[in-house]
Parts: structure tokens; sequence; C-alpha cells
């Protein structure tokens, strides 16, 4: 999926990660995203090679993330997928990439279910919104593992040489680029 602000240098360029069944290398990058806006790339994969869920900008449940399998596949659904001036919202069903990872059976060749990390929910929701010629981009996730206390973190990894900052007035961790 894709969606931009417009075609200039300083637009917002999105790219979302997402499809029926993946590659058939599963490396953990559904709902992945990348960013770019104002003439930088904001939020970008690692460039590694290797096939890991870190390399890619996704929740991760207890350092869990979703199914990797050299030969495998995960899926996807999109759920949403609107655009109406001045947004576009695209909102995706992540859930089976944590599930379990689709693989050759050794003997019969044919695909067969590898259980993976069961999650309750795992849904990615981009909103795009253009307003007064100032784009922006609102990520929201809503992952469940299950009922009991879990840790989650969203990583996001971004160009070498972007700046973050914290803004120390706020209880909150909030972080920015600039």
């Amino acid at each position: 999926i894709y969606m931009r602000s417009g075609w200039g240098r300083d637009d917002l360029a999105l790219r979302i990660q997402t499809s029926q069944i993946a590659s058939p290398n599963a490396d953990g990058s559904q709902g992945s995203f990348t960013f770019s806006a104002y003439g930088a790339h904001l939020v970008t994969h690692t460039g590694h090679k290797e096939r890991s869920a870190f390399s890619h900008n996704n929740v991760f449940i207890n350092e869990m993330g979703q199914a990797v399998a050299a030969y495998g596949a995960t899926e996807t659904s999109v759920l949403t997928l609107l655009k109406s001036e001045p947004c576009a919202l695209a909102r995706i069903d992540i859930k089976p990439a944590y599930d379990s990872v689709l693989i050759r059976h050794p003997e019969t060749g044919g695909l067969v279910r590898k259980d993976h990390y069961k999650v309750t929910k795992a849904e990615r929701t981009f909103l795009m919104i253009k307003k007064d010629n100032l784009p922006y981009v609102i990520l929201y996730d809503d992952v469940r593992k299950d009922v009991r206390e879990r840790a989650y973190d969203l990583l996001i990894h971004t160009a070498r040489g972007n700046v973050l900052f914290r803004n120390r007035k706020s209880d909150r961790e909030d972080w920015m680029f600039i």
C-alpha cells in the first residue's frame, strides 16, 4: 500500500508492507512501513539482508515478533482502504503473521501451517491527513496477546544521521524527529 500527500520533494510518502501470501521468505515484515517527508527518510528498514523481524518497523510482544522462516510465507489482509480528500486511511490485520507461518511439507511439498506466537488481535491503522498544506501521518496499533500483562514494544528504525528529540518537559516518553 502506498500513500502520498503529493509528488514534491517535501511531500509525505508512506509505504506499507502487506500481502495475502508473502514472499517465499517470511521475514517478519507484514504491516511494516517506511516513511519519507520533507526531503528526509524518517522511518526506514535496517537494510540488513538477514531474515529477522527485528529488521522491520513493527510491534514486539515480550520481545517476540512475527513468524520468520526460510522458504516460508506469512499472510495479512487489508480490512479498510479509504481515500477521501484530505484523508487516506489503511487498516490491516497482521494477526496471521504472528500466529503462524506457511512452510513446505518436507515429504509432500504442499504448504502446511506451523504455529508461531498466537495473538488475540493485531491490527495496524495508518491515517494520512493533509490540512492547510501541512500533511501528517498517525499510526495506531491495536495488538493484544491475551488478557495477561505483557511488554509491548514498537520498534522503528530511522536513517543514519537523523536526530531524535525528546520532550523533557513531559512525564511521557514523547519522541519526535527534527
